[in-house]
């Protein structure tokens, strides 16, 4: 591995990764516009990181940077993840999500082509079931979010038939951790439990499978080093799920004091799918990738990254 580019790598997920890259002896670039990401967190990296401050639509300039670094490893992160806000604005989520996907397949092959491509794609592309998601189960997406996610997978299919492209779309399932960019459940129950014992939510009843980002850049970075029979879908998840209100008492357990979760209305979406699981046997098959953080590490871990 020795030069990849990171889109949005100065969100939550694309930090950790360029860490790991670096760890690893990559010379990393970033792109990003700054929309989410923060400058401030490729700087902790100590300045060995490049960050290229531009929006992955801009195809032309896009192309230009490929050529220029003659990079052969692209890991695409970059988009819209927060539901509440690609629910108020479907438009711009399909723009950034699915059209900055389709410009960054053009820009690669305007610059001669990549080895491989590793894209972030979403557990919101299966269809609401209880059963655990599988990646040969049949998508159905029920938010834009899912959809824009699902379209950008097609077009990488497409683009792989078409140019050769060597290129995997890992699944990710509920993500959290340190340095998140984005106000989802996990940091915002952890930022009230700063401020007392209420935590004041919406729908509690949901259950996720939440994942650690230190797992979540270990399988990104095996996509890459590892021979997958393109394109692929890899699931990372933990195959376990967990309610809102499981996750406030295991927090409570973490901070060390009991929290009590209050339903906020304001908060509560019209819609949430009850569940969402993932199987993950072909991660660990294909890539030999298990995941290290159940829940209370994981937590623990996030919760003592705040002090």
């Amino acid at each position: 591995m020795t030069r990849a580019l990171v889109t949005g790598g100065a969100g939550f997920i694309g930090h950790h990764l360029c860490a790991a890259l670096l760890e690893r002896g990559a010379e990393v670039t970033v792109v990003d516009d700054l929309s989410t990401g923060r400058r401030e967190l490729l700087e902790e990296l100590g300045g060995r990181v490049e960050l290229v401050e531009l929006d992955v639509r801009r195809q032309r300039e896009l192309a230009e940077l490929f050529r220029e670094l003659r990079t052969d490893l692209v890991f695409h992160l970059a988009g819209l993840h927060f539901i509440p806000a690609c629910n108020a604005d479907p438009v711009a989520t399909l723009e950034i999500n699915t059209l900055g996907t389709e410009s960054v397949l053009a820009a690669i092959k305007a610059a001669g082509g990549a080895r491989r491509l590793v894209f972030s794609s979403t557990a919101a592309v299966y269809r609401p079931d209880s059963a655990l998601c599988r990646e040969s189960d049949p998508p159905g997406p029920d938010d834009i979010y899912g959809q824009s996610k699902l379209f950008a997978e097609e077009l990488i299919r497409r683009a792989s038939r078409e140019t050769g492209l060597s290129a995997v779309s890992a699944r990710l399932f509920n993500v959290y951790g340190p340095g998140e960019t984005n106000p989802h459940v996990i940091p915002e129950i952890l930022e009230q439990a700063r401020a007392g014992d209420d935590i004041r939510l919406g729908n509690l009843a949901p259950r996720r499978d939440y994942v650690y980002v230190d797992d979540v850049v270990s399988a990104l970075v095996r996509l890459a080093e590892i021979d997958v029979e393109p394109p692929a879908t890899v699931n990372v998840g933990t195959g376990c799920d967990h309610s809102v209100a499981e996750l406030v008492a295991a927090l409570g357990s973490v901070v060390g004091r009991p929290l009590r979760a209050v339903v906020d209305p304001a908060r509560v979406r019209k819609t949430d799918r009850p569940i969402l699981r993932g199987d993950v046997a072909v991660a660990r098959r294909a890539l030999g990738w298990e995941p290290r953080f159940d829940l209370d590490l994981g937590l623990r871990a996030t919760w003592t990254s705040l002090s």
